[in-house]
């Protein structure tokens, strides 16, 4: 957005008449942001746009505007899909303390839109609402099978109920005083950016019927010291544990395919890593920067995909245990590490080689020149 487009006095942000968008990234984290108004022009709020606006305590929005409202300081869009009437919860704003009550006439809920709201303790939901609903201060899909957001304000433990199959993106995000939950085996669903940014958050047991660790799900959860990856799965997304500077040992599972973008980065409290013979892909920046990171086991050949980045800023890295061909393919993935020790795997068939594959894994660039070099059968 254009600097003509809107004026900050005193802490009130007034978008100029004339406006028709508001991007993403305009006034994310706007800390001094205590009041927004919103002109009729406007007809497209990006989502997230006000995320991190910490200091904000109400919008207003003007009468005219055919796209949006406010009620009580709360952003709210008009719902154009299923019916003129129906609400769109957008953004709260993080001055919201104690109960909140969702009206009867809100049909769905923006991710993340209580993510700044530290202070909201309980969720209360009228009763005509057909959609949602409120257990214990906590707000439910109206069958009580998805938790759709938990209040952020709450401290320590909480328990699921057995009966729920699905825990919503975002639905624990940024719930900083949260120590300890327990999900039980009725679960099969965690949305992306569950837990992200649950920082007192230690442990947490997922259960047998996780399939994917969605994106950014334990994103920032820097006290986590103990988190299971299920049998199940198959895939580990995105920036799922980046900044979970506690975790010390994570064993991946034998069924996974993919180990996403970032998903350990800044991960500095990882000393081992094994990826098992399931990995096919290891993508951009994995293991980036997991500063404690000394050793990394791959205990098969079926590595299709391994990004340049995946082990950048591994200050520590000096061990691998691999196959001979491996170490010969994705070397220059490990130029930056300058290894002291390698394990190479190689058939038994083979072993009348060692001394032609030792001379070869020498001349690697990622190879110190005094490196310990040992050999395994296969």
């Amino acid at each position: 957005m254009n600097e003509n487009d809107y004026i900050i006095e005193n802490g009130h942000l007034t978008i100029r008449q004339g406006v028709t968008e508001i991007e993403l990234s305009d006034f994310q984290g706007c800390t001094e942001i205590t009041e927004v108004n919103i002109p009729a022009s406007v007809n497209y709020i990006g989502s997230r746009a006000f995320r991190g606006c910490t200091g904000l305590m109400k919008f207003m929005v003007d009468e005219k505007n055919l796209s949006y409202t406010s009620i009580d300081g709360v952003l709210f869009a008009e719902d154009k899909i299923v019916s003129k009437g129906n609400l769109v919860l957008e953004c709260c704003p993080a001055g919201k303390t104690g109960e909140f009550l969702i009206p009867k006439n809100v049909l769905h809920i923006k991710d993340a839109a209580f993510a700044d709201c530290v202070g909201l303790t309980d969720f209360l939901v009228d009763n005509d609402n057909p959609e949602y609903c409120s257990i214990d201060g906590v707000l439910f899909s109206k069958d009580k099978s998805t938790i759709v957001s938990y209040p952020p304000g709450r401290k320590g433990e909480y328990h699921i109920a057995g009966y729920v199959m699905e825990v919503d993106d975002c639905a624990f995000m940024s719930c900083a005083g949260l120590t300890n939950i327990t999900i039980p085996e009725s679960v099969a669903i965690i949305g992306q950016e569950a837990f992200s940014g649950c920082v007192m958050l230690k442990k947490v047991t997922l259960p047998s019927r996780i399939a994917r660790i969605e994106a950014l799900i334990f994103d920032n959860c820097s006290s986590l010291k103990d988190v299971n990856i299920p049998d199940r799965v198959d895939y580990i997304g995105w920036d799922s544990f980046k900044d979970c500077t506690s975790l010390k040992d994570i064993k991946i599972a034998n069924h996974v395919r993919q180990i996403s973008n970032g998903a350990f980065q800044g991960c500095t409290g990882l000393k081992k890593i094994i990826i098992p013979k399931s990995v096919q892909s290891i993508c951009m920046m994995a293991f980036c920067n997991c500063t404690g990171l000394e050793e990394v086991t791959f205990s098969g050949n079926n590595v299709e995909l391994l990004n340049r980045r995946v082990f950048e800023g591994c200050s520590s890295l000096t061990s691998i245990k691999c196959p001979y061909d491996f170490i010969m393919k994705y070397h220059q993935q490990f130029t930056a590490a300058k290894l002291t020790k390698l394990v190479i795997v190689v058939d038994s068939d083979k072993y009348v080689n060692i001394k032609e594959y030792e001379d070869k894994i020498r001349l690697l660039d990622c190879v110190a020149p005094t490196a310990e070099i040992l050999f395994s059968a296969r």
